[in-house]
């Protein structure tokens, strides 16, 4: 449905959708007919606009609050599944920060 190829089997269907009808005429019959055929072409248009020219990188991150005690982490792969597959990751603790609203721990306040 490139360019103007889709539009013109569009018309009834955009026409229809400030209509307060709810019959199907033929000419919605036909648009859903033309869309139908179009779509078992299944024309597809794919422009690798930057194919090879740079790696791709999967990362993923969590959290945990369990026991009082904050933690969170990482992890980034990079050329996932080929032989020179990296993978870097980190953990961290994170310190306790607030014991009730309005007064904190562990971290000096700023006026």
């Amino acid at each position: 449905m490139f360019a103007r190829v889709g539009r013109a089997g569009l018309a009834a269907i955009k026409d229809r959708q400030y209509d307060h009808e709810t019959g199907i005429t033929i000419e919605l019959v036909a648009s859903f007919d033309f869309l139908r055929d179009l779509f078992r072409l299944q024309p597809r248009r794919a422009y690798w606009l930057a194919a090879g020219s740079f790696n791709r990188i999967l990362v993923e991150s969590d959290a945990a609050y369990e026991n009082d005690k904050g933690s969170a982490g990482f992890l980034a792969v990079l050329n996932q599944g080929k032989p020179d597959e990296v993978r870097q990751g980190r953990v961290i603790d994170i310190p306790l920060v607030s014991t009730t609203y309005g007064q904190t721990a562990g971290l000096p306040l700023h006026s």
